[in-house]
């Protein structure tokens, strides 16, 4: 009935992996994050938010993402067990804003602004390159420049969306940013 997406545990002595849990397949999502105090494993598939609960393998949270919304990255502040998102909204800006994602008890989806920072959509395109720094308390991305061959590095703070840092870079083809904290 339809194809899946599979949550694993890998062991590392031999490799040997056990699915744990699946989550209905749409299509390739870079969108995903572990909230280790929730033990859910959340992923954006198209306009739905999901979380298999690692513990279980089953698929606790199947919301569907408001109409004027769209999550482009998320990650998880376990110092303060919220997920925090970059949200898309054409109905409150024509940019992207840092957002609480909060999930409701009726099971619904609230995006809670964090600050007035906004990145414009007509400047910058979207790159999925992203990572949390919670000892900064900094959210850092790095963003393509339209028409140009540069990109620019962003770092936002987590707490009040105040831009911390923010610099230009003539490399343009870095894909991930990781952050050991």
């Amino acid at each position: 009935s339809g194809s899946t997406l599979e949550v694993a545990k890998i062991n590392q002595k031999d490799g040997h992996m056990t699915t744990i849990g699946t989550y209905p397949y749409g299509s390739y999502s870079l969108v995903m994050v572990y909230a280790s105090k929730r033990r859910l494993y959340f992923n954006v598939i198209e306009s739905t938010l999901y979380a298999v609960n690692v513990d279980t393998g089953k698929l606790d949270i199947n919301i569907q993402i408001p109409n004027d919304y769209v999550i482009y990255a998320i990650d998880y502040d376990y110092i303060n067990d919220r997920l925090i998102g970059l949200v898309y909204s054409s109905s409150i800006t024509n940019s992207w804003i840092l957002t609480e994602i909060i999930i409701t008890t009726k099971n619904e989806l609230k995006f809670d602004r964090i600050g007035k920072t906004i990145i414009p959509f007509d400047k910058y395109q979207w790159t999925t390159t992203y990572t949390i720094n919670l000892n900064q308390r900094s959210w850092i991305t790095i963003w393509d420049m339209k028409d140009l061959n540069k990109s620019v590095f962003i770092a936002l703070n987590i707490d009040n969306g105040e831009i911390i840092e923010k610099w230009e870079t003539n490399l343009n083809r870095l894909t991930n940013l990781v952050c050991f904290d």
